[in-house]
């Protein structure tokens, strides 16, 4: 299943809002996609692009790779729960998510980009047979 497929089934809305969303970025984001964008890590990010319904805050579609950046919205049960519901249907179709904390890209952008770099090399996980809908 291709990513523009699965992005087919997301309201029109839901793009509006992710094209707000590129147009208002967090600093945190602000400060990544600075040093990510035109393939600065040797692979092309999109950014606040709508997966599976989802707004995500970066993705390296050749990869399958997805980076969150998680601010104190992030800090409670609910959020956790939510993510982690999120982030198993993203395996369950092929992507891999790493979630980095926003004080981390503020403050350590250096060791963040290691570790983006470092999830770059890993291999792309295969879809799952159940989570075909």
């Amino acid at each position: 299943m291709s990513i523009d497929t699965l992005s087919d089934r997301c309201s029109r809305e839901k793009f509006k809002f992710a094209h707000i969303l590129r147009r208002n970025p967090t600093p945190s984001e602000a400060a990544l996609w600075r040093t990510i964008r035109n393939c600065q890590l040797g692979e092309q990010f999109w950014r606040q692009i709508v997966i599976l319904g989802w707004i995500v805050d970066f993705l390296c579609p050749s990869k399958k790779l997805i980076i969150e950046i998680d601010g104190g919205s992030h800090d409670n049960y609910w959020s956790n729960k939510e993510d982690a519901y999120r982030d198993s249907i993203m395996e369950q179709h092929g992507f891999r998510v790493l979630r980095i904390s926003e004080k981390d890209v503020l403050s350590r952008l250096p060791q963040t980009l290691e570790l983006m770099q470092t999830a770059l090399q890993e291999p792309i996980l295969e879809e799952s047979s159940n989570s075909a809908a």
